[in-house]
């Protein structure tokens, strides 16, 4: 990603023992994220300029013969070459193919996740693409834990687990489940000058009038800014467990083990 208006598709060639890199110049604004499909030949990005693209990324030479995903008329000549342009008119912080790449999805600054189904033979068009509001804050960061599910987190400071039904997606529940905590009264001067001082540092909160006391209930207190897995952290094709960060400098392990036990729950 680059704030050059640019992608760079890297590759190592081993004649001359050095990296290479192509660019892809067809962005308006700032590129926020990239994803891979699963063959290394085709690439998502998701930019500033309101957009979701999806390019060739096959080269020649170093790429085995591409698979025609999208149809043939889809030319390979050059890294790049676009494939589809959604607009979206809002900023795109995040973007992934899903685990059967059958689709993908995005997360947008006007608190909305986005969803292009993909068919094998077919290119993708503006009218496919489904949009879930989000009940809270916008996302900025998202990871599919199944086929079926996704997690998104952002600037609401709780993750949120997003699930297939039907041909649709919807949302399901706040990974946080902690209640709103009461104000915790202070045992000294002491105690309530640093309340104070980590009230204002971590939620931009005034301790005082109002607001005195106030706490964020949440494990994060401030915007999630990213969050991961791993392939041991799954049980076949679900993930069961992922990290996040925070601009609160926590870093947090979630256990999703029981989570669909928690769905079957929520449908009696």
């Amino acid at each position: 990603c680059s704030g050059q208006k640019c992608i760079s598709i890297c590759y190592y060639e081993e004649e001359n023992n050095w990296w290479v890199s192509k660019l892809v110049e067809d962005f308006d604004s700032t590129v926020n994220c990239v994803c891979w499909h699963k063959s290394n030949t085709y690439l998502a990005a998701g930019s500033m300029d309101g957009t979701v693209r999806l390019f060739t990324a096959a080269v020649k030479g170093v790429d085995d013969k591409p698979t025609q995903l999208f149809g043939a008329d889809v030319s390979f000549k050059k890294p790049g070459q676009i494939i589809c342009k959604i607009e979206i008119n809002s900023w795109v912080h995040d973007i992934c193919f899903s685990p059967t790449f059958d689709s993908i999805a995005f997360v947008t600054h006007d608190s909305c996740i986005g969803f292009l189904p993909i068919e094998e033979g077919i290119v993708p068009q503006q009218e496919q693409v489904q949009r879930v509001r989000c009940s809270g804050l916008p996302h900025l960061r998202m990871v599919f834990l199944s086929a079926n599910r996704l997690l998104a987190a952002g600037h609401d400071c709780n993750p949120t687990v997003y699930s297939k039904e039907g041909k649709g997606w919807v949302e399901k529940k706040k990974l946080d489940e902690a209640t709103e905590s009461s104000s915790e009264p202070t045992s000294s001067a002491r105690g309530a000058a640093f309340k104070k001082f980590e009230s204002s540092s971590t939620m931009g909160i005034e301790a005082g009038g109002g607001s005195k006391g106030a706490t964020i209930s949440t494990a994060h207190h401030t915007c999630i800014t990213d969050m991961a897995t791993c392939a041991s952290w799954y049980k076949g094709n679900t993930c069961t467990k992922v990290v996040t960060v925070g601009m609160d400098g926590k870093l947090k392990f979630w256990d999703l083990a029981n989570l669909e036990d928690s769905f079957s729950k929520m449908s009696l």
